[in-house]
């Protein structure tokens, strides 16, 4: 077992950051680093996702009341050290896994959701606070369903996540997240419970976007996007996909429906820009390889027809290419970035809105 351990993107978006809202903490806050017993630094390379003592590690996830640690750490990356040449390729294999189901789980009734992978070959899920145990599905399907049955009262109006890590034959992972609320069986005061849950969920979802649209923001121009970036802002929508809640959610307030929508379709519209850039840079990184290959050395031709045996070069083509490339690249993401800080001044605004009407279910 590695003495140290490294956190999850996607599990500091979706899990730690809440968390620490929660607690009203910063991000590199003192007392956060108090609570944990450990240095400041570490907090900060906990957040930079380098690696750090395990000890210390359990110790700032149970500091923001966050027990099950294994749902926060890399624990594929335990088994990635010194790969060969045949793992690095698996590495480079499309790895992918998607959780579908409902936002709520009625109390006492079985509620199921389906698990999606792409080359994976085994899965490991747990629901933190919900369940003691991770569950091992070995060997995954490409389509596996799960299920949970909320069996305590206590916990209606109470939200979890679902999370789903699914393995390819290299070790390689890849995690989804899906959070539902435990509500009741849809009698006597359960709307009330209900209705505040799908506010929150909603506000929860939203505020992740933002995360997400912040993260888009702060890279570099000339940095490349990975292929997370194809699809994780649509996939995070739980709870408009849901009829019954948008449903739910328009009886209280059309207008308010009307502003998620329009965010989304801003998203949407972000998200299709992002594909955009990443298949631009699959034309580019071959030509970035053959440039390095010969230490930026040109073949100039002197032929209309390029002969065969000049595709392995790095032609004055491929120079002319990468260049105009490189360049359509930063002016696009440029201008992809004045989008994305007008949608998230959106997104905050429609949190702050939800936050308002979820305090107001409160006192009523």
């Amino acid at each position: 077992m590695s003495s140290s351990l490294v956190a999850l993107q996607q599990a500091l978006d979706d899990l730690i950051d809440p968390a620490r809202i929660r607690k009203r903490w910063n991000k590199h806050d003192d007392r956060w680093a108090t609570a944990a017993d450990v240095s400041l630094k570490t907090l900060q390379r906990f957040w930079s996702r380098v690696a750090i003592r395990r000890a210390n590690f359990i110790a700032i996830c149970q500091a923001i009341d966050i027990e099950d640690w294994k749902e926060i750490a890399d624990l594929s990356s335990q088994q990635l050290s010194r790969p060969s040449a045949s793992s690095v390729h698996a590495k480079e294999s499309n790895i992918s896994v998607k959780i579908e189901g409902s936002t709520s789980a009625p109390l006492s009734k079985i509620t199921y959701y389906t698990v999606t992978s792409q080359n994976a070959i085994r899965g490991v899920w747990s629901v933190g606070g919900f369940q003691n145990e991770p569950i091992d599905v070995n060997p995954l399907d490409p389509s596996h369903q799960i299920f949970i049955e909320p069996t305590n009262k206590e916990r209606i109006g109470e939200s979890f996540t679902i999370v789903f890590t699914a393995y390819d034959v290299s070790g390689k992972s890849a995690t989804a997240i899906k959070s539902f609320t435990v509500i009741s069986d849809m009698k006597g005061i359960s709307n009330k419970h209900q209705g505040r849950s799908i506010l929150k969920m909603l506000a929860l979802e939203v505020q992740q976007d933002c995360n997400l649209l912040q993260e888009l923001f702060n890279q570099k121009d000339k940095d490349y996007l990975s292929d997370k970036w194809r699809s994780v802002l649509s996939s995070n929508r739980s709870v408009w996909k849901d009829l019954p809640c948008r449903l739910s959610l328009a009886e209280n307030d059309e207008e308010l429906i009307q502003v998620v929508q329009d965010f989304y379709q801003e998203i949407d519209a972000i998200e299709e820009n992002c594909q955009k850039l990443i298949d631009v840079k699959l034309k580019l990184l071959p030509l970035e390889s053959k440039q390095q290959k010969y230490q930026g050395g040109v073949l100039v031709l002197k032929t209309m027809t390029p002969p065969d045996w000049s595709k392995d070069y790095f032609t004055e083509s491929d120079a002319l290419t990468l260049l105009s490339g490189k360049k359509w690249h930063s002016i696009r993401f440029r201008s992809l970035k004045d989008k994305i800080h007008e949608i998230l001044d959106l997104g905050n605004s429609i949190v702050a809105e939800l936050r308002v009407r979820i305090s107001e279910e409160d006192n009523h």
